[in-house]
């Protein structure tokens, strides 16, 4: 695997942003954006806000980023294996630090065979390229919505921007689709927490949707922890059902239901084996020698031309990494949602080291960070422009991917949604002439 020279991302959108501001009365007109708010709002979206100006992508960047996530997927896969036969699985629920609840929701079949994978692989853009920051690997990964956002948008102005994509949702559906044939499965649940339904990310209703088209002849339903079927926790009923989990664990206060569900034989997407793929500690298990001698040529290139480098944070290492603090990340092994994300140059050596101290030094990976000066882009439908910090995110559902999510934020370089401080929108992969042509197709509207 080689890496060609990748095209920056704010100068692949500068003529995009520029021309299509020019375009801010028809926009106006068409009501554009008050179309994709409505939508969000009709599924109490209310904490998702949109950039008032989709984004693009340069295919070929694209297409190499894809090709490594499914290579790192794989690589992923070896060390697990290599770790559950060198170590066994008590040595590996010690090394990611699983916690003792968790033990009984772990699948290690599908640890080890990785069949029911969703994942969202979030990128930095740089200066000079791109960089993996994080492998979220759950069913819970957000975001998808945000291409459905780009349908509504493009709908809005008769624009074929979104033709020949779709939703990261019809991937998913399309996944469960294949295990409720392979298994002859005569019902789907979609299991989230009661208390995500007041927090203004959008319902489940849309998942719901997509599963129901790809499944029309088979139930879908919602569930939470206070509506799950009684009857389809006995395994004559169980082993007949599929169930997608939304949710993290730290959320979960229904471990014995989730036991139950476990025992009685349902088809889960996923249980908690997907916790150890996403620890953050795998950054640095991917730069170990020790590791890197299961992995095959294309696997080591793909670590080494898109993980930035990262290491475990040892406390006779301490001193020295805290002088250098701000060309690092410190990053939290066990944290989603932008906590325990901590950039060195935002803080200064003692309150960084007392921090690290506090969550314990071993609990933490060290990240190089990667420069990016950001990009101009409009903030709201007034189209006047602000610098833009920035995290992109492409999901890899199945080994299938269909464009990327942009993460952007004005005021913080640790951008994130959860935490109030991002606007989203969806980038379409194309080339020099694809985006000529869009632009043209705009401007004739």
């Amino acid at each position: 695997m080689s890496r060609a020279p990748a095209v920056n991302f704010a100068e692949f959108n500068k003529e995009w942003i520029s021309r299509i501001s020019a375009c801010r009365d028809k926009l106006h007109e068409r009501n554009a954006s008050g179309k994709v708010r409505a939508f969000l709002d009709s599924y109490d979206g209310h904490a998702f806000h949109i950039l008032p100006i989709p984004a693009v992508f340069r295919r070929e960047d694209y297409e190499a980023l894809v090709d490594a996530g499914r290579t790192l997927l794989s690589a992923q896969t070896k060390i697990i294996r290599h770790l559950c036969d060198a170590l066994g699985r008590e040595g590996v629920l010690r090394l990611f630090r699983v916690p003792a609840g968790m033990v009984p929701l772990i699948d290690w079949d599908e640890l080890i065979q990785g069949d029911r994978i969703v994942s969202r692989f979030d990128v930095v853009p740089a200066d000079d390229g791109y960089y993996f920051c994080e492998i979220n690997t759950d069913s819970s990964v957000a975001g998808s919505e945000i291409f459905d956002c780009l349908q509504v948008f493009a709908d809005a102005l008769d624009w074929s921007l979104a033709d020949g994509f779709h939703s990261p949702n019809a991937d998913k559906a399309q996944l469960v689709r294949k295990l409720v044939v392979q298994k002859g499965l005569e019902r789907v649940l979609i299991f989230g927490l009661h208390m995500y339904e007041h927090l203004g990310f959008p319902s489940f209703e849309l998942e719901k949707a997509y599963f129901q088209a790809a499944l029309p002849d088979i139930a879908v339903d919602i569930v939470d922890e206070f509506t799950y079927p009684e009857a389809l926790l006995l395994p004559e009923h169980g082993a007949k059902t599929l169930v997608y989990r939304i949710g993290v664990y730290e959320d979960m206060t229904c471990q014995d239901l989730l036991e139950r569900m476990v025992a009685s034989g349902a088809t889960i997407v996923n249980t908690f084996e997907s916790a150890i793929r996403m620890d953050k500690a795998w950054f640095s298990l991917f730069h170990d020698a020790r590791y890197q001698a299961v992995l095959d040529a294309r696997e080591i290139a793909a670590i080494r031309l898109y993980v930035p480098y990262t290491f475990h944070l040892a406390e006779t290492e301490l001193d020295s990494v805290l002088a250098a603090k701000d060309g690092y990340v410190f990053k939290l092994n066990h944290s989603y949602g932008g906590a325990g994300v901590l950039l060195g140059l935002e803080h200064d050596a003692a309150a960084l080291r007392a921090e690290l101290l506090k969550r314990g030094i071993d609990n933490w990976i060290v990240q190089r960070l990667i420069s990016f000066r950001g990009i101009d882009m409009p903030q709201d439908d007034s189209f006047e422009p602000a610098t833009h910090n920035l995290v992109l995110a492409f999901f890899l559902i199945d080994g299938k991917a269909g464009g990327m999510m942009v993460r952007a934020s004005r005021s913080s370089r640790v951008v994130n949604v959860s935490q109030g401080t991002a606007k989203m929108v969806w980038a379409v992969p194309v080339d020099s002439d694809d985006r000529s042509r869009l632009l043209d197709e705009l401007e004739r509207r």
